[in-house]
């Protein structure tokens, strides 16, 4: 490896998802085990053929190239997509509960529309402790907030250092969340709360670049003929309490 190539992490959310196309999808399967639609599975060939095409043009070889991944089912079908497109440029692959997505408590397994419904007074005290701290640190009952994210995925930083300090693996590929690689992003560039609630979600699949300390933003977002099942850019990962806030509880849970 060249001592002078800095660490270089593809940040890549997975494809589109059968909750990204219907977010009730979340009631009806456990959020681990959430699939890919096909649209999801093709995004995922097209980021592994653009990486092969890619990653040799930057110096790293595949000894010198690690994919990581939340273990959940659709980053890893669409890692193992990745993998099996880019071929012989990936060396190996990690699995890490680290890079799961943030954790919705009580939330997690029912319909957003049915949140005010099932825990009212939970519901009005999450929609209290998101206003008075913020949607950052605003912690979804028995669940997680952003800050508490922040908190676990950066566990893995010493981990990347370490691994390219002594193993020259200078490149990371990292397959996971959209609500996580936001929260990754900002720890890594040392970037404000502020900053995070600037950020919108990752397109599927896409693929963004950060270069030491310099952000290149996304450098291939895969497009997929057809009608996608969801707008370019999802506003969410995840439902969000914030949609439904603003609306009497009689509406809410409807």
């Amino acid at each position: 490896m060249s001592k002078t190539r800095p660490l270089r992490l593809y940040l890549i959310r997975h494809g589109e998802s059968v909750a990204n196309v219907d977010w009730r999808e979340f009631a009806r399967t456990n959020d681990q085990h959430i699939a890919l639609t096909e649209r999801g599975r093709e995004q995922a060939r097209l980021t592994g053929e653009f990486l092969k095409s890619y990653l040799p043009g930057t110096g790293a070889s595949a000894k010198e190239t690690r994919l990581w991944n939340s273990p959940y089912r659709r980053t890893r079908d669409t890692a193992a997509a990745i993998k099996q497109m880019a071929g012989l440029c990936i060396g190996d692959s990690r699995e890490d509960i680290a890079l799961v997505e943030q954790q919705m408590g009580l939330f997690d397994g029912i319909g957003m529309d049915q949140w005010a419904e099932t825990f009212p007074r939970e519901h009005r005290s999450f929609g209290r402790h998101e206003e008075g701290n913020g949607n950052f640190f605003g912690r979804a009952p028995q669940g997680e907030s952003a800050f508490d994210v922040s908190l676990r995925v950066r566990i893995l930083f010493p981990e990347f250092h370490r691994h390219y300090r002594e193993d020259g693996i200078s490149t990371v590929v990292i397959v996971a969340h959209g609500g996580l690689l936001r929260v990754l992003a900002m720890q890594w560039l040392h970037k404000s709360p502020e900053w995070y609630l600037e950020q919108e979600y990752s397109p599927n699949a896409a693929v963004r670049l950060i270069e030491g300390q310099t952000d290149h933003g996304y450098i291939f977002v895969p497009e997929v003929a057809g009608a996608p099942g969801e707008s370019p850019v999802a506003t969410h990962e995840k439902p969000h309490i914030d949609a439904f806030m603003d609306q009497p509880e009689s509406e809410t849970a409807a």
